[in-house]
């Protein structure tokens, strides 16, 4: 990257008289901005080595206020995460417990580092939650931190996605102009500099189990989605109270209710189902899908609201719920006779499902409370 320095400037100047210095102008690329790409010695901010998180080069990235000028840590599963120092210093914001009301980019530490720059961590924990969801205990405003000292947890406040909860962190250097006029720099080389380096946290910190639900462990695979799912206020759990059941299969009947509440439905009237008497807990989710045209019931003026929902059914739900196109993709286990292949293919297509490791879709297998949370969820974000 070329930089010119005043003392290569002034000696240009006494050579020739007169020089004409062309400037970046604000739609140059990063490598043309000074310092914006420079390495900082940091501490990798995640407690997490890659296992559930990814970011990218993201520091140009369009928002609404222009550059994004920061870097995402994060994934679909990532809520939780401890977030530690990059560098030591002194915190001077931490939002939420300072006497005033979240700003848009929701729960959020800024720390004045030991080395003159500000480190931002934005988006921990989520909007509507307790700040011991977003920030680790005694933290407040001139509280002095350790590089490396756990200090929050991954999560989706302010503006962020439920659906990929992660941190956006943010340097800023005094003494860099980028073509924005701030003085951000990008983060993205110094994070890549600290995996090379192996700087990572030391220590072991739990991270944040926001279910609440005492079956569904802080690792469960599908813990984002069974969030989302009682976040959303689609299931307050199973029949035992605070337990979720995610291994129990889903009926027909929960089905409906699931779609209903996930797609906000109207109600629908009479549904003339001779196996759904009045007063069935799942008489309005069943009425409701059957008026958007979701489903039709299983034949014979029956609907079986206490039949288990394979995942091929499961895929012709969706599919109808979000009307999707039917999709020739295949998968090697689903033959094109199928009545759900199109469905199965639609929503692959859509990222709501990818199937299993070995590339196969396992059709007849039952779905999983815990699937449908992150079924709901994907097709949620699909919208």
């Amino acid at each position: 990257m070329l930089r010119v320095t005043s003392g290569a400037v002034l000696s240009l100047l006494l050579g020739v008289g007169l020089v004409v210095a062309m400037l970046p102008s604000p739609s140059a690329s990063a490598s043309a901005v000074a310092g914006t790409d420079q390495i900082v010695n940091i501490t990798f901010p995640v407690h997490d080595q890659g296992r559930l998180t990814s970011y990218h080069n993201d520091y140009f990235g369009q928002r609404s206020r222009g550059d994004h000028g920061a870097t995402d840590i994060g994934g679909p599963n990532a809520y939780g995460l401890p977030v530690h120092a990059a560098v030591g210093g002194r915190i001077t914001s931490i939002n939420g417990i300072e006497g005033r009301s979240l700003p848009s980019w929701g729960w959020a530490i800024s720390i004045l580092g030991t080395d003159g720059r500000t480190y931002r961590y934005l988006h921990l924990g989520r909007q509507d939650g307790p700040a011991e969801e977003a920030y680790a205990p005694g933290l407040v405003r001139g509280s002095e931190v350790q590089r490396g000292q756990h200090i929050g947890y991954v999560g989706h406040s302010g503006n962020a996605s439920a659906s990929w909860p992660h941190l956006h962190f943010e340097i800023s250097d005094p003494n860099v102009v980028d073509r924005q006029g701030t003085d951000r720099i990008n983060p993205y080389f110094s994070l890549r500099d600290a995996e090379a380096r192996r700087d990572y946290p030391s220590g072991s910190v739990a991270r944040v189990n926001r279910a609440r639900f005492s079956d569904v462990p802080s690792d469960h695979p599908h813990l984002a989605g069974i969030t989302w799912v009682a976040e959303q206020g689609i299931t307050r759990g199973c029949a035992t109270p605070g337990h979720y059941c995610p291994s129990n299969g889903v009926t027909r009947g929960q089905m409906a209710t699931f779609l209903m509440l996930a797609g906000k439905l109207p109600d629908g009237g009479p549904h003339g189902f001779s196996d759904v008497p009045a007063g069935h807990p799942h008489e309005r989710g069943i009425a409701a899908i059957k008026a958007a045209g979701i489903t039709s019931g299983v034949g014979g003026g029956r609907f079986d609201p206490q039949g288990i929902v394979r995942r091929d059914q499961m895929a012709t739900f969706l599919r109808n719920a979000l009307d999707l196109p039917r999709s020739d993709r295949r998968f090697p286990d689903v033959h094109g006779s199928s009545p759900h292949a199109g469905a199965i293919g639609s929503i692959a297509d859509a990222g709501i499902t990818t199937g299993y490791k070995d590339g196969t879709y396992q059709p007849g297998l039952t779905v999983t409370r815990a699937q449908m949370a992150t079924f709901l969820q994907r097709a949620h974000a699909a919208r």
